[in-house]
């Protein structure tokens, strides 16, 4: 995961999502012959969800979309990194965003591993039918597929909305310092009605909309070119490969 900060003691090789990782061990003084760039196992399933279109992934979700369509997506609340209070809080402002713009869809998943009531609470309590609670189970993809701009904190999610040219909105009120992991393509926020108040231009400007649309495509493809590896060959057998050839000592 590129996200990932701590080095663990792997006695052998070191595989990365991409360049940004390899710097990142390298300054760690893990030695570069046990660092190997392997890319992202979601690369495979990023290109089938490519050859959906907006649409289709929105049918896929089983969700009618709006003049702008977002995906909050955060993850699992984790003591002191990602807190039940602060995923309240998001999806409370995004709720609220949505139920004063009828023209904008906001759905919002839950991560696998969460199995929190937090999220289908806040969505059940409102009015509105603009926001949509998903089942934990369903493809991320293709809810970022389906989505105009991605809400995360700091989400492999994030990543993967890159992999297929989606925005990325990265909003921290608890530890900003996650902001690093996407580099200067997401925007980022630590105060909810400034994240709102920007959600609501997009909305309402579709002129200053489309181009910071065009300015976010290319920071994303300089971005994934700079940081994240994509190959033609499966993550998998590449790694594969790798442990095979490794020197093992006789047993």
């Amino acid at each position: 995961n590129p996200y990932l900060r701590a080095v663990h003691p792997v006695l052998d090789r070191y595989f990365c999502s991409g360049k940004s990782e390899v710097h990142r061990l390298d300054a760690e003084n893990v030695p570069l012959n046990r660092i190997t760039e392997v890319g992202m196992s979601q690369v495979d399933d990023v290109r089938a969800i490519d050859e959906h279109s907006k649409d289709d992934s929105l049918s896929e979700i089983d969700v009618f979309g709006g003049k702008l369509d977002v995906f909050y997506a955060p993850q699992a609340g984790r003591p002191g990194t990602f807190t039940e209070q602060e995923k309240q809080k998001v999806a409370d402002s995004l709720v609220a965003c949505a139920d004063s713009n009828p023209d904008m869809t906001v759905f919002v998943k839950p991560h696998p591993n969460d199995s929190s009531p937090t999220l289908k609470a806040v969505v059940n309590d409102c009015e509105t039918s603009n926001v949509h609670h998903l089942d934990a189970t369903l493809s991320s993809l293709h809810c970022i597929n389906a989505a105009d701009i991605v809400v995360t904190k700091y989400s492999l999610v994030g990543f993967e909305a890159f992999l297929l040219n989606t925005p990325v909105l990265s909003i921290a009120l608890d530890d900003p310092h996650w902001f690093e992991q996407y580099g200067d393509v997401a925007e980022c926020f630590e105060d909810r009605s400034k994240m709102v108040e920007f959600i609501e231009n997009l909305l309402n400007h579709p002129d200053e909309r489309d181009a910071w649309l065009a300015d976010q495509q290319e920071s994303i493809a300089k971005f994934v070119e700079e940081n994240l590896l994509v190959t033609d060959d499966p993550n998998g057998r590449i790694v594969a490969e790798i442990v095979d050839a490794l020197d093992r000592p006789e047993t």
